[in-house]
């Protein structure tokens, strides 16, 4: 993944409430790196009745600067209520880890100088990055 590349973040959750979920329900951005999410998102997805799961995706960007990014998520009701993960609330997250960027030389030219020149080197470089996408609960 290169930075600043689009991608979708899908989580498995399941509704352990008493209350159904609808689409007056939304996916709220909590804490950390929103990594392009919007703040809030209508969940789009029937109703999800107690015990039963449900798979939420949000598309986001990965961050351009190299490091470790993570971004928390919770749900919140049609009250404007919060919630997340277990009886405690906790949010579930994505987190991206993006490194540092490594210069590679790609071709050398060659060539013969003039008598009396200075020879003339240009250097093309492809720079390389990679991220991984930890799913987590």
């Amino acid at each position: 993944m290169e930075p600043g590349e689009p991608f979708t973040k899908t989580w498995r959750l399941r509704n352990i409430g008493t209350c159904t979920w609808n689409s007056a329900y939304a996916l709220v951005f909590d804490s950390g790196v929103p990594m392009g999410g919007a703040p809030e998102t209508p969940l789009d997805i029937g109703t999800v009745r107690p015990g039963t799961d449900v798979e939420i995706s949000l598309p986001l960007q990965a961050p351009f600067a190299p490091g470790t990014h993570k971004g928390n998520w919770k749900l919140q009701n049609a009250s404007g209520e919060k919630f997340g993960l277990g009886l405690s609330g906790g949010p579930f997250w994505v987190i991206i880890r993006i490194p540092e960027p490594t210069g590679t030389p790609t071709s050398l030219p060659t060539g013969t100088a003039l008598p009396g020149e200075e020879p003339t080197l240009a250097v093309t470089a492809t720079l390389t990055t990679t991220a991984a996408i930890t799913a987590m609960p």
